[in-house]
C-alpha cells in the first residue's frame, strides 16, 4: 500500500467542510408543499459548480493510514476517494451518544496530524473540525447522509 494518499474529494459529510470552512448553518424551510419547492429554486446559488465543491471541498494528504469497516449507528465522514485504492473505503468516522451526548471519532492514520502532515494541502482544515466536534456543540452530523454514502465494499484481491 502507499505510504501518503492524496485524497480528493473524499469528504462524506458535508457537515465536515461547512464546519472547517466556518460557515454558518442553513437555514431550514419551515413551508410545505410546492411554496417550499419555490423557495428553494429561487434560493439557490446559479453555479451548481461552486456548490458541488462546498460539499466535497478538502483535498488531504492521507499518510500510513488504514481503511475501516463502519456500521451504523456511526457516521461515515471521510473516505478514500475514487482516486485512491482501496477506493472509497472509510477512513474516520464518528459516533454521538444520543443521550449522554459523549463523542468518539476514528480516524485510520494518527500521522494525518502530525507536525509532518499538518500543513500539508488541508489537513489544518481537517484537525479545526475534530477540535469544533469534540470541544463545541456547533457540529450537526448530517443523518440525510448517513445510510446514502457511495462506499465501496471491502474487495478481497487472491495472492
Amino acid at each position: 500500500p502507499p505510504k501518503e494518499a492524496l485524497i480528493q474529494n473524499g469528504i462524506l459529510n458535508k457537515e465536515v467542510v461547512r464546519v472547517a470552512n466556518n460557515r454558518p448553518k442553513e437555514q431550514k424551510l419551515k413551508n410545505a408543499g410546492a411554496n417550499a419547492f419555490l423557495s428553494n429554486i429561487l434560493a439557490a446559488k446559479d453555479d451548481d459548480f461552486s456548490k458541488e465543491s462546498e460539499q466535497t471541498g478538502l483535498n488531504f494528504l492521507y499518510p500510513f493510514g488504514d481503511s475501516l469497516n463502519v456500521v451504523a449507528p456511526a457516521h461515515p465522514l471521510l473516505s478514500s476517494g475514487s482516486l485512491c485504492y482501496p477506493m472509497n473505503r472509510t477512513i474516520c468516522a464518528a459516533y454521538i451518544h444520543p443521550k449522554s451526548k459523549g463523542k468518539l471519532c476514528v480516524i485510520g492514520s494518527f500521522e494525518i496530524f502530525s507536525d509532518e502532515y499538518l500543513d500539508k494541502e488541508e489537513n489544518s482544515k481537517i484537525l479545526d473540525f475534530f477540535l469544533k466536534f469534540f470541544l463545541t456543540n456547533e457540529v450537526e452530523m448530517d443523518e440525510d447522509n448517513k445510510e446514502d454514502n457511495d462506499i465501496g465494499e471491502y474487495q478481497y484481491i487472491p495472492d
